[in-house]
């Protein structure tokens, strides 16, 4: 159910925001574990979900073809900066990496602090510039940044069961992931994120 609730996210066939650049919009320079958006899936690698074109196949996984697949690596990492995550999964759209989503394995006295630790970790690594922060209601809340090299990182919380809040990272490439939604919902137009247009400006010459 949580897979499906958060393909419904990355699918989603609102249309959402004009993009006004007639540029074609880069696929951002971003690596996670030696995993670079756009790359090809890794023979190493595991399938754990969808029609994967390489690699092993999990045992007693949904092959559904209109779930992008997903793989973990063999060899993952268990923690990142000193907080415990789940096994970081690596998604795929036209056999190109577009998303890396992991969730923060913290208990609930000590979900904050872990929390805190993950974004000093991926700002340290990565840059983080914040976006405004958006959507908090009484299910969900989410804190959205780009990265110096483009990409878009959200974490947020979904709440299960006893009021617990579950906190999840996800890093995504927008011109891969706007694809992906377009591929779902031919009427979507991609959101427009003005900082992502700066970053992706040449730079001036004298």
């Amino acid at each position: 159910m949580r897979f499906f609730f958060l393909f419904l996210i990355l699918a989603g066939s609102s249309p959402a925001f004009a993009a006004a650049s007639g540029l074609e919009p880069q696929i951002s320079k971003f690596e996670f574990q030696a995993v670079h958006f756009g790359d090809f899936p890794s023979v190493d690698m595991i399938c754990v979900r969808g029609l994967c074109p390489v690699g092993e196949v999990g045992v007693g996984i949904s092959n559904n073809s209109y779930v992008p697949p997903a793989y973990n690596q063999k060899v993952a990492i268990t923690h990142y900066h000193g907080a415990k995550i789940s096994t970081p999964e690596f998604s795929y759209f036209d056999d190109k990496m577009f998303m890396v989503r992991f969730v923060i394995e913290c208990n609930r006295q000590g979900v904050d602090e872990c929390v805190d630790a993950v974004k000093k970790g991926l700002d340290g690594e990565y840059g983080l510039i914040p976006l405004v922060d958006s959507r908090s209601d009484n299910m969900t809340s989410s804190s959205e940044f780009v990265t110096e090299s483009g990409s878009l990182i959200t974490i947020f919380r979904v709440k299960e069961g006893r009021g617990r809040l579950f906190p999840t990272v996800r890093i995504v490439d927008k011109t891969l992931m706007d694809r992906l939604r377009k591929s779902f919902n031919p009427d979507y137009v991609p959101r427009k994120i003005e900082i992502l247009d700066s970053l992706e400006s040449p730079p001036a010459t004298e």
